[in-house]
């Protein structure tokens, strides 16, 4: 028999070698699969669908995470910080013995290939099948994971443009409105107008809208919120239609999620308006009051007044509230054991919202407890104060100082408490001030709104001086009037008129965005016929014709005519629309027919108006503007203009020293001008001003620094000392009367 360990070991060197070849096989294929382009690989948790290109696009990798943190909000708008490597660790700083140095990364050639440019279909068809609708929000979805929000908005421009250029336009707008109707061209309208606006200015660095979303995508949370929010168009109307172009739009949407997310789920969607306010509120950072460093936490105050509402301790609707109104609710200036005392405090539970005056009054008059403040004992020597008993100090040591507990006990700013006890309870309330003129603090007094009609401005108004109050937008942080308040009581301006308003106005900037101004002020017509009395379509549509340059002089005159004549019982639009005239009309004609245009309109208003005074030193200086154009020729216009307005306001210092600031400002720099503002301001003081001697002191105190300013101080030294010797004389005839 042959010996069989030949064959034997022959066999097993075959099948070692079908084993080593097979290994091989399959490596190839691993490393074939590995490197093979994943641009034709679904991703996980696409979502294909008509028309929907999420199943072809690659997916760029997020980026690193924000880690640090301003205040209570995440600095989401900073790239996290990543050290780089050290050049020893790549090889050495020579490249020498040390590890080998990393190559450099090659060029990838190309990118993730580009959506299809076709523009969304936005036609009649297209409107009626629901199909346009599930595929643009599957491209939404997909543009969250991917961040392609400029392809994605380039897309929605294109149809949206097509299909408004389809439309007809009419003056009333309803062909515009027929649009929006539609669930495709609303989602996608706003979408677009959304995109654009969730721009950032925050810091020092300028974000477009879509850098702005790819950024809050990043963070846990938001990015479903956002998928909420792009699908909604009530939702994103709220929002579009009350932000403004002082808001941080991204921090806003920050805010919002931070909201929303923190609703349970049976709750979700029922306090929207309420949401939208505390985003709008506080886009920025809102701190206490009495303690500047201590920064109020949105998530906390937002969880107090929903809270407040389910429980049944607010005194008004919060759902039911439009957002321009809860803003005046949400930015209550003082601190969360504030609102809870103010919740537990009995007198202020039992108190209806019409009579919330009657909560100003209390500390007006000193607090619940002002005669715990009167000493009753007597002083052990002459010279030595009476002291408050120990149990009235013990009783003043418990209360923190500045709080709405201290206020309501011991006395103190009314106004300011009255403001912020009214917020806790969800009523809007404002903090109204006289216009700041020279150095003197302005009155302050409290306004309300009373009920759904009615917004109450004069509780504790002074007699002077206080024609017309200002105070700071909760929302932007600007200073408004106060008429801006009584718009929001309205009679249409929670009705169908105002929807109607609202949608128009967005159909205007979403015309705006798309490059067709002529559409964009027809929108804008519609808007204000629709809801007439809506300022802010009025203030709108005068901005977006200031921005026109093919506006000629009659497209101005007839709009400000149906201005007038819309709000001819409202001095503060009469007196917009006097502004805007001398802007954009009065320009074409001379300067002494634009002076008496103005000055007939203010004898007009002060007819009808007889208290806005402050409308009347506003037409003055609209008229000086005007004259100051060519000073050396209207020289002695702008004298006679200005001392018969001294004149006229000689009965009211605020009014005298705005006159005096106003005639300043016109002639400062003209040294002949300046003689004659110091002329004409001593001689119709002396002549026509009457006052004590303190007050006569401290205008002369004003008037000296005038002198100084225009290089005349020794000549106004001697007007000084009559105000000295005046002041003198009557503290000298106080002690002796005294005695």
């Amino acid at each position: 028999m042959p010996d069989p360990e030949p064959a034997n070991a022959l066999s097993r060197l075959s099948r070692r070698l079908l084993v080593l070849s097979g290994a091989a096989v399959l490596a190839a294929i691993w490393w074939s699969s590995a490197t093979r382009p994943a641009t034709n690989r679904p991703t996980a948790g696409s979502t294909e669908g008509p028309g929907s290109t999420v199943a072809t696009e690659a997916r760029t990798p997020p980026a690193p995470q924000p880690t640090e943190e301003r205040g209570w909000l995440a600095d989401f708008f900073k790239s996290a910080a990543t050290a780089p490597a050290s050049v020893d660790e790549i090889g050495g700083r020579d490249g020498g013995t040390g590890p080998r140095k990393a190559a450099p990364p090659k060029a990838v050639s190309g990118g993730p290939p580009p959506l299809d440019p076709s523009p969304y279909d936005f036609g009649p068809a297209a409107r009626r099948d629901p199909a346009r609708l599930a595929a643009l929000l599957a491209d939404t979805h997909a543009r969250l994971l991917d961040g392609r929000w400029e392809e994605h908005l380039a897309k929605l421009q294109a149809g949206l443009k097509a299909a408004l250029l389809a439309t007809k336009a009419d003056p009333e707008g309803k062909a515009y409105e027929d649009l929006w109707r539609s669930p495709l061209f609303a989602v996608g309208a706003n979408q677009a107008l959304l995109i654009a606006r969730a721009n950032s200015t925050e810091g020092f660095t300028t974000r477009t809208g879509p850098e702005s979303l790819r950024q809050l995508t990043k963070d846990e949370g938001i990015g479903g919120f956002l998928e909420e929010l792009l699908g909604h168009a009530d939702w994103m109307e709220a929002f579009l239609a009350q932000v403004r172009p002082e808001d941080e739009a991204s921090a806003a949407l920050k805010v919002w999620a931070l909201l929303w997310n923190s609703d349970p789920n049976p709750l979700r969607g029922k306090y929207l308006h309420l949401q939208v306010a505390f985003a709008l509120v506080y886009d920025r950072e809102l701190t206490v009051a009495q303690d500047e460093g201590t920064t109020i936490n949105p998530l906390i105050r937002y969880a107090f007044l929903r809270s407040a509402a389910e429980d049944g301790k607010l005194k008004t609707d919060v759902m039911k509230l439009p957002v321009d109104t809860l803003v005046w609710v949400v930015g209550a200036e003082v601190g969360e054991s504030d609102l809870h005392w103010a919740h537990q405090e009995t007198k202020l539970r039992h108190l209806p919202a019409g009579e919330w005056a009657k909560a100003y009054q209390i500390v007006e008059q000193g607090g619940t407890l002002v005669k715990l403040m009167t000493p009753k004992n007597k002083p052990s020597s002459k010279n030595a104060e009476a002291k408050l008993s120990r149990s009235a100090q013990a009783k003043i040591d418990a209360v923190d100082v500045g709080s709405l507990e201290s206020l309501f006990k011991f006395g103190g700013d009314a106004a300011f408490f009255a403001a912020n006890s009214a917020r806790a309870f969800g009523i809007p309330a404002a903090v109204l001030a006289s216009p700041k003129v020279g150095q003197a603090t302005p009155p302050t007094w409290f306004s309300f709104r009373r009920e759904a009609r009615h917004w109450e401005l004069g509780v504790g108004r002074p007699l002077l001086g206080a024609a017309t109050g200002t105070t700071t937008d909760p929302q932007t942080r600007a200073t408004i009037r106060e008429f801006e308040l009584t718009a929001l009581t309205d009679r249409k301006h929670e009705g169908p008129e105002f929807a109607r308003s609202t949608r128009l106005r967005l159909l205007a900037k979403l015309c705006g965005q798309l490059g067709e101004p002529g559409r964009q002020q027809a929108c804008l017509a519609a808007a204000c016929h629709a809801a007439e009395r809506s300022i802010i379509a009025w203030r709108e549509r005068l901005a977006a014709l200031a921005t026109d340059d093919s506006a000629t002089t009659a497209p101005w005159a007839a709009t400000l005519q149906e201005l007038r004549r819309t709000f001819d019982d409202s001095a503060d639009l009469r007196d917009l629309a006097d502004e805007y005239e001398a802007r954009f009309i009065l320009g074409h004609v001379t300067a002494g027919e634009a002076v008496r245009t103005i000055q007939g309109h203010l004898q007009k208003l002060l007819r009808e108006f007889p208290a806005r005074r402050d409308l009347y030193l506003a037409g003055i200086s609209r008229a000086g503007r005007i004259l100051a154009r060519d000073r050396a020729t209207n020289a002695a216009a702008i004298s006679s203009l200005y001392r018969e307005a001294l004149a006229e306001c000689a009965g009211d210092m605020t009014e005298f020293r705005g006159v005096l600031a106003d005639y300043y400002a016109t002639v400062k720099g003209d040294e002949k001008l300046e003689q004659r503002f110091l002329e004409d301001a001593e001689r119709t003081f002396r002549r026509k001003v009457e006052l004590d001697a303190l007050a006569f002191f401290d205008m002369t105190e004003e008037l000296y620094v005038y002198f100084r300013k225009c290089g005349h101080g020794q000549q106004g030294l001697r007007l000084r000392k009559e105000g000295e010797k005046a002041k003198e004389d009557a503290l000298k005839a106080a002690l002796k009367a005294a005695k």
